[in-house]
């Protein structure tokens, strides 16, 4: 295939907007970013691109890369949702008070939902290049990776705080742990032990749910960025308005 180009004014010469190469496998996130905006660049300036050009390899690294940042770091927001509750909740001080202010839940809350919040906008920004053939492939391949690790990493989270809830933090089992220290403990510390635990069992299944409504939120923001973007290009992509409102 050869190089697509594009004429310099001056000097007479053509600039390569595209090489023959296929874009380079990125190790994380920003390089592929950086090539999604490198061929935007170049679809849409009207550079015509094969999609062949967009190998097999490059899909699964693209989908690897949406999958391990979307699973790694979900996995790690949603270890730690079960304290935001608990705080929100008033089951664990917070700012050395506690009992802390609607402030403050609010502030633990938000902080809750900041990596869900933060990185579907991340993700729903990319929409906007949604626009040629390469770049389509690139991003549905990228958010592909995202969307899957941040359903699995719901699943696991999901399935894993209801038995905490329904098996692990039962009366009985609760008790027949407790009962392996009450040689190494006071009675009266066993029994608020006890009691602790109980009450601070609601918050796995809350933060179960809470989990899908961040879940959802995650992929709805880029799903619908893409969708948005991809029907504007489509309708608008012959005409002056849409020279005008993409310039």
């Amino acid at each position: 295939m050869g190089s697509s180009t594009s004429g310099d004014k001056h000097g007479g010469r053509s600039d390569a907007i595209i090489s023959d190469r296929p874009p380079e496998k990125p190790n994380n996130t920003l390089e592929a970013l950086e090539n999604i905006q490198h061929y935007y660049v170049a679809e849409k300036a009207g550079v015509r691109v094969d999609e062949n050009f967009f190998s097999t390899l490059d899909t699964i690294k693209y989908f690897e890369i949406g999958f391990k940042g979307a699973f790694i770091s979900g996995l790690v927001a949603a270890a730690l949702t079960p304290f935001a509750i608990a705080v929100m909740e008033n089951y664990l001080p917070v700012f050395g008070s506690s009992e802390p202010s609607t402030y403050d839940q609010v502030f633990v809350f938000v902080l809750a939902l900041s990596f869900s919040i933060g990185y579907s906008f991340f993700y729903g920004n990319i929409g906007k290049y949604y626009i040629g053939p390469i770049t389509k492939q690139m991003i549905r391949w990228l958010l592909g990776g995202v969307m899957t690790g941040a359903i699995i990493k719901f699943a696991i989270a999901f399935i894993f705080y209801h038995f905490i809830y329904f098996v692990v933090l039962m009366p009985e089992t609760v008790e027949q742990f407790l009962l392996f220290f009450k040689s190494t403990f006071a009675p009266e510390t066993l029994i608020w032990a006890y009691n602790a635990i109980l009450e601070f069992k609601p918050i796995f299944l809350t933060s179960a749910w809470f989990i899908a409504f961040s879940t959802l939120l995650f992929i709805t923001v880029p799903t619908t960025s893409m969708l948005y973007y991809g029907v504007k290009w489509r309708i608008f992509s012959d005409s002056k308005t849409a020279k005008r409102f993409f310039k």
